[in-house]
């Protein structure tokens, strides 16, 4: 079923229709919108992402971040800079390293 968008010059509020009139204009498809929006992907794929990809630890920053986690769970923000400085990362990487290995704890019991 085609809509019709009714742009009338007298009034401010636009409309849909299932028919024509004076001030009509055809809208595409949905199914015709989103080979556009295919084509615009494939088109510039890099342009719609906007954070870098993830990067995971490596097994040595991990274990510097284990060995660490084992002797204090809640490093000041110093001593996380220490720590992102020793293993080449961001301090924010640290943090947010140390904040999900405090959930994986607290749900798994308390083993570290």
């Amino acid at each position: 079923m085609d809509l019709f968008l009714l742009l009338n010059p007298d009034d401010k509020d636009i409309t849909y229709s299932a028919s024509p009139s004076e001030y009509a204009m055809n809208l595409p498809s949905p199914e015709s919108l989103h080979a556009l929006a295919d084509v615009a992907d494939s088109i510039q794929p890099r342009m719609r992402r906007l954070k870098p990809k993830r990067k995971r630890a490596s097994p040595h920053q991990l274990a510097v971040l284990n060995h660490h986690f084992a002797h204090n769970q809640f490093p000041t923000a110093e001593e996380r800079r220490v720590i992102a400085d020793a293993i080449d990362m961001a301090p924010r990487t640290v943090q947010i390293w140390f904040q999900n290995k405090r959930q994986i704890v607290k749900h798994r019991g308390g083993d570290i």
